[in-house]
């Protein structure tokens, strides 16, 4: 995230086509999806208010087999694409005068959990809000009988009439209705990467995506207003975005390969968090070719510039600072794992990060001043260094978020030691010791009722603590330890063990008063 944390909220509407396991996958349906068929069988069962629980991981029915003795091996298990265990094929159908998308959601999931599955369970990050997700039904193409689909609050349990074994895979399609929020709305006033205002929509964490399945708990986080929750297993995607009544000069964004034809967009992005669109007909676009070969887009709004003879062009700058921060954490922490790199002008405060693409609060681009000692600058490295630390290695944002914003905030620091050198000293007065930051830098989101506790701890004293084990081990064992970490945890989830052991047992040991002054769990021993 950015100085100040987003998350977002909304709420549901799903439909899931269950397809008997380890079948090879079916072609993606239509919108509007077929009728259900004499063996289907139907599996939604809505509770009549949806309710989060409390914020807890909640643990899965048990997922072991009663009989796993008498069930066929793994090896006759329909064939499964090598890669990431899911794949996500979405048409979606907007009205765009009404704000409203109907979407058909087709998932083919593969179980790599390791354990003989009893269900699937979806976080359906929509729901957070209410009169937003409506579900239309859940089907299940099975001759079997199945319990029924229960979605509370964010979670929605989908029951298999037969076990998912190891390395099988299973077919999934969901139906569902979104109402775009208002950006700004009373619920989560500061989450807008999903909604609408007068000028601009976007589309962040609107499609419900298969949860991480961990120690045989299925983790769905439940939202609140501080931070981000998110925590969400790599997925290869592909969206048809089909736009009702579009006006003519409507600029349709996404990451990953893009193509589009009359009112239709297609977007394609493999081993990704999810896939963000973003639209406006204000859009003004700059592009620039890093020089690793990556094409950095920006999109802004009317008011990114300050409209006077200054010859201040925040929209250029910006594009400039995304650029080099691309090339700069490229070398530092290894390859960026796509091909272009889009950045938005938000309707919304701050800042956000999602695979490919991210948001930076107008508020920076509206108060450059031509000097890049700015948040504009600081804020748009942030968010490019989240293309590493949640995109490309992700950890549960909700429980142990520092292990993305630390290195994010500390990557800011690392920028302008490239890039400005004369502002490092800057850096640190303004960014960091001017709030006194305190606290552990491993606090859940959930400790906190402030927005400014949260980040002087799990940011600042983040970043206070990733100089301080650079200084301990030297800059170039730092950087080739995030490196080292960056390709283990490639495309994965990581804990904070998964940092702690990618270091040399000789370096861990000269961190380990470091980490107990800075963290409530200090890690592993030498």
């Amino acid at each position: 995230m950015k100085p100040l944390p987003v998350q977002v909220v909304l709420m549901g509407v799903t439909a899931l086509s269950v397809i008997a396991a380890c079948m090879p996958a079916a072609a993606p349906p239509t919108v509007p999806p077929p009728a259900p068929s004499p063996t289907s069988v139907i599996l939604y069962a809505p509770s009549a208010t949806p309710v989060a629980p409390p914020p807890t991981e909640e643990p899965s029915p048990t997922p072991g087999h009663p009989d796993q003795t008498a069930l066929p091996a793994v090896d006759e298990c329909a064939a499964f694409p090598e890669g990431v265990s899911t794949r996500y094929d979405i048409t979606a159908n907007m009205n765009y005068a009404e704000r409203t998308v109907q979407v058909q959601e087709t998932v083919d999931y593969r179980n790599d959990t390791g354990d003989i599955l009893d269900q699937v369970v979806f976080w359906v990050a929509p729901n957070k809000q209410p009169n937003v997700f409506s579900l239309d039904q859940v089907r299940l193409h099975s001759l079997a009988d199945a319990p029924p689909g229960i979605l509370e609050g964010v979670r929605l349990t989908v029951s298999l009439p037969d076990p998912l074994l190891p390395g099988c895979s299973q077919e999934l399609t969901l139906t569902y209705r979104l109402q775009l929020p208002l950006i700004g709305n009373p619920y989560f006033p500061r989450q807008g990467y999903f909604g609408h205002s007068g000028r601009q929509i976007n589309l962040g964490e609107w499609i419900p995506v298969i949860a991480p399945y961990r120690d045989g708990v299925w983790v769905t986080p439940i939202p609140i207003n501080v931070g981000e929750q998110a925590v969400i297993p790599a997925g290869d995607y592909r969206v048809t975005l089909n736009i009702l009544d579009a006006p003519p000069e409507l600029v349709v964004v996404g990451p990953g390969e893009a193509d589009s034809s009359g009112a239709q967009w297609r977007f394609s992005l493999p081993a990704a968090r999810g896939l963000t669109i973003s639209m406006s007909d204000q859009y003004h676009r700059l592009s620039t070719t890093s020089r690793n070969g990556v094409l950095v887009e920006i999109y802004t709004l009317d008011d990114a510039q300050p409209g006077d003879d200054s010859g201040v062009d925040a929209p250029a700058h910006a594009l400039e600072t995304a650029a080099a921060a691309v090339e700069l954490y490229a070398d530092l922490y290894g390859p960026y794992p796509y091909n272009r790199l889009v950045v938005i002008e938000s309707d919304f405060p701050d800042g956000m990060e999602f695979s490919g693409l991210v948001f930076v609060g107008g508020e920076w681009f509206r108060s450059y001043q031509g000097n890049p000692a700015s948040y504009l600058t600081l804020i748009t490295a942030h968010e490019v260094a989240h293309q590493w630390w949640y995109g490309l290695v992700a950890n549960d944002q909700g429980y142990m978020p520092w292990l993305d914003e630390a290195l994010t905030t500390y990557s800011e620091y690392v920028y302008l030691q490239e890039n400005y050198p004369n502002l490092t000293d800057w850096w640190w007065n303004f960014r960091v010791n001017a709030y006194a930051p305190e606290g552990n830098v491993d606090s859940s989101v959930y400790e906190f009722e402030t927005v400014r506790g949260y980040i002087n701890a799990v940011y600042l004293r983040g970043a206070q603590l990733m100089h301080a084990v650079r200084q301990a081990i030297g800059t170039e064992a730092f950087f080739a330890w995030l490196q080292r970490y960056a390709e283990t945890m490639r495309h994965g989830i990581a804990a904070p063990d998964d940092l702690w052991e990618a270091l040399p047992p000789d370096l861990l040991s000269q961190t380990e008063a470091i980490r107990r002054s800075f963290l409530r769990d200090s890690g592993p021993t030498s």
